[in-house]
């Protein structure tokens, strides 16, 4: 899924994206929000050059440049060679808040290594990012602004996912079985996600929630969410004829000029 060419308020709402060498990536937009996507099976394409950290790297989940003002929240990011890669730009923000990036892989062939996140470019962007609340695992790795993380108190140190003094964790996920990214009842990521910027800044400018997950599960309205794409289901699921769906396109008039 891909979006160029600079618009602005640009939503990516509970995708589930599989089987590709890009899952979501912009090369120039404002105002984007990446939320609530399942992303998993990033593959490195056969003609790969980029070097080992480079932004441009395929296999990526999610990747922008060009691109300001970023909001990533909720998302479950597995199987890929990049989480997150983010080329920041002067005078933006990113937000990188309750995403799970697990099981990820070294690229088939280049053999560049793994990274959760990717975060580079200018420095006061990348120095004022906000990164809370997520969870990562196999491997616990982070490149940012020149400097690769390892261990959840360095990154800290660094001032990520410090709120309440470290919000992260570093941890297996526990999914519900080997063919769903769904939480067991044991995992560690039930209830340490927060409510990100997005949900209600999408409710303020469209009058519509969009707090529900991939399956429909809704997330309770409080600050105390589950990482990642899937809500435990203790929330109870929409009844999905409530959503307000958009009317389908209608073709008024087509003119043939040759």
């Amino acid at each position: 899924m891909v979006v160029h060419y600079d618009p602005s308020r640009i939503w990516f709402i509970n995708n589930d994206i599989s089987e590709c060498i890009t899952g979501i990536k912009s090369t120039g937009a404002f105002d984007v929000h990446i939320t609530g996507n399942n992303i998993h099976g990033m593959k490195e394409s056969a003609s790969e050059t980029h070097s080992d950290i480079s932004s441009y790297q395929t296999g990526v989940g999610i990747t922008a440049y060009n691109t300001g003002n970023i909001y990533i929240s909720n998302n479950t990011i597995t199987d890929a060679i990049r989480g997150i890669a983010y080329e920041a730009v002067s005078g933006y923000e990113a937000d990188i808040k309750s995403n799970i990036i697990a099981n990820l892989h070294d690229g088939a062939y280049t053999g560049n290594s793994q990274y959760a996140i990717m975060l580079k470019g200018d420095d006061t962007t990348v120095d004022n990012s906000d990164i809370e609340n997520n969870l990562f695992y196999n491997p616990m790795r982070l490149h940012i602004d020149g400097k690769t993380y390892t261990d959840l108190t360095s990154l800290v140190s660094a001032g990520k996912c410090n709120d309440n003094g470290g919000s992260c964790l570093d941890t297996d996920p526990s999914f519900l079985d080997d063919k769903s990214y769904s939480l067991s009842s044991s995992s560690a990521a039930i209830d340490k996600g927060s409510k990100a910027s997005s949900y209600t800044r999408y409710e303020n400018l469209y009058g519509e929630s969009i707090t529900s997950d991939i399956l429909g599960y809704v997330r309770t309205d409080t600050t105390i969410w589950d990482i990642g794409a899937y809500e435990s289901s203790t929330g109870g699921q929409s009844d999905s004829s409530l959503y307000n769906l958009p009317d389908a396109p209608e073709i008024l008039s087509i003119d043939i000029t040759n």
